[in-house]
């Protein structure tokens, strides 16, 4: 059973790296947003507001904000 969750997995995961994702936010809106400067840290949100909108978790734009407002407020928790 492992197995078969693990290739389905996979699965899924070679098939929607293989769709380019439109970003719903780019690299100077996410520091507007947030107040932060440009660095790192808005690459690391970038990417991972790109990988919640593959899993379909954020949709829209205001998604995409809530989404990443609360990247941060959980990581300052």
């Amino acid at each position: 059973l492992l197995e078969v969750i693990h290739d389905l997995y996979q699965y899924k995961k070679s098939k929607y790296s293989q769709v380019p994702v439109e970003p719903l936010l780019n690299g100077k809106e996410i520091m507007d947003i947030l107040g932060i400067p440009e660095g790192p840290t808005v690459g690391k949100i970038k990417k991972e507001l790109e990988t919640a909108q593959m899993e379909g978790i954020v949709k829209t734009k205001e998604d995409a904000v809530k989404f990443i407002k609360s990247l941060i407020d959980k990581n300052q928790a």
